[in-house]
């Protein structure tokens, strides 16, 4: 059997925050997931530290707690004296404002779990679900005999509904302060287990901490209870930056950045629209249809104004219409190719990538190139509906108004005046036949 490699990540929060457990025991709206295939949810298996294994069934059917409330609970109990000592601080020094709950530590990206995933292998090739059981139950029980006097597995879950078998586990990192309260702290922690800096001549910073030599030290310890367990794993590490992640993770987040921008400037012109159908209201094709408008509508000649305002309101109607579709399409037509070519550049030989690979990244630009498609006209519908709203459509119309009202009068003010330079016309009498 080919070496594998082990995949180990850590994470605390992203852009929304600290991150949730509910991904993790699955108390979301997962059948709305597209990368969940929720015909294999029920394979799924859950731990925490207070009630043990369970299946997703057993999950599901109210016997045990979230893990959300375990985590709760956990931080409640362990944390409520360094909350209140520290709280009681703030107070006599006057900084009351800064005073939190045990809560609010596993809310804060500082103090939350740490949350780290597990894999052996990759798509096509990974380990059976059951070994990847027995490696992780053999992995933190050493775990916890090594560090768990500071560090503490609150929860892990094993997912087979997504496309490769992993395990998300979260644990927290604390030490006693020095006013004997036990804190969330985790390089305090990590000093008082004695985890040297990497580089112990140097001080500590953020490429010399003491969490990279923690980091090493549990990979090694989960390649070698890997081992133990007979797979074959890849022991030289992938270290720095993006090159860390799985190659195929950090070519899939190159897409969605690819995509971000695309969405960004998508709502560019969204905000630019109101701008754009006011200059198309003085486009001269517009302008000609309403000239027309004005020979076949002789009887407004004698009131300006409502002449004035019925073409302003055409205007802005027909102006709103082309806009909206023009740009929206052009939009996605630009977005499209945009995205074509980016799948063309990376999936082509020449960048001698895995078939996996390039068939993940094709698959995955297809299925935003997709997206963008379906929401063409939706977006067109949406931005229609919002430059037809009553008091956006009225203050354009006013707008408009006031751009073509000159050119308008003086139009009319020729047309009379045509009218009063041209001879009168004869009045034709018919008779019928018998009256001559």
């Amino acid at each position: 059997m080919a070496a594998q490699r082990v995949s180990r990540h850590n994470g605390r929060a992203g852009k929304s925050g600290a991150y949730s457990s509910k991904h993790n025991d699955r108390k979301f709206d997962a059948e709305n997931a597209d990368h969940i295939d929720s015909s294999r949810t029920h394979l799924n298996m859950y731990w925490d530290y207070q009630n043990g294994l369970r299946s997703h069934e057993e999950q599901e059917n109210g016997k045990y707690p979230s893990f959300a409330d375990v985590e709760k609970q956990f931080y409640t109990e362990r944390y409520s004296d360094f909350v209140a000592g520290q709280n009681e601080r703030n107070r006599k020094a006057g900084h009351s404002k800064r005073n939190r709950t045990a809560e609010a530590l596993l809310k804060d990206r500082r103090t939350c779990p740490e949350e780290t995933i597990y894999q052996i292998g990759k798509q096509g090739s990974e380990t059976p679900p059951s070994v990847l059981m027995d490696v992780l139950d053999d992995y933190r029980e050493r775990f916890n005999a090594r560090f768990g006097e500071h560090v503490h597995i609150l929860d892990w879950a094993l997912h087979l509904d997504e496309t490769t078998p992993h395990v998300h586990e979260r644990h927290v990192f604390d030490v006693k302060n020095d006013y004997e309260e036990i804190e969330p702290k985790q390089e305090k922690a990590l000093e008082a287990m004695g985890i040297p800096l990497p580089n112990p001549d140097e001080s500590s910073s953020r490429k010399n901490n003491r969490k990279m030599t923690f980091d090493s030290i549990c990979r090694d310890l989960f390649i070698d209870v890997c081992k133990e367990h007979g797979l074959s794993i890849e022991e030289e590490p992938i270290y720095g930056g993006q090159a860390y992640r799985e190659k195929n993770d950090f070519i899939i987040e190159s897409q969605q950045a690819e995509i971000d921008q695309q969405q960004e400037a998508i709502a560019q012109q969204q905000q630019a629209l109101a701008s754009l159908q006011a200059q198309q209201a003085q486009n001269s094709q517009i302008l000609m249809q309403q000239q027309a408008e004005i020979d076949s509508n002789a009887s407004l000649l004698d009131d300006e104004k409502v002449f004035i305002a019925s073409i302003a309101a055409q205007a802005h109607d027909s102006a709103v219409k082309v806009t909206a579709e023009s740009v929206v399409r052009e939009t996605q037509a630009s977005t499209v190719r945009a995205l074509s070519a980016f799948k063309e550049k990376n999936t082509s030989p020449d960048r001698k990538l895995k078939p996996a690979i390039r068939d993940a990244v094709s698959a995955y630009l297809d299925g935003a190139i997709s997206m963008i498609q379906k929401r063409t006209e939706k977006l067109v519908s949406w931005i229609k509906e919002r430059l037809f709203k009553s008091e956006v459509r009225s203050e354009n119309i006013r707008k408009i108004e006031k751009e073509i009202a000159p050119s308008i009068r003086e139009q009319l003010k020729a047309f009379r005046q045509k009218e009063l330079e041209a001879p009168p016309r004869r009045k034709v009498i018919q008779r019928d036949h018998d009256s001559r």
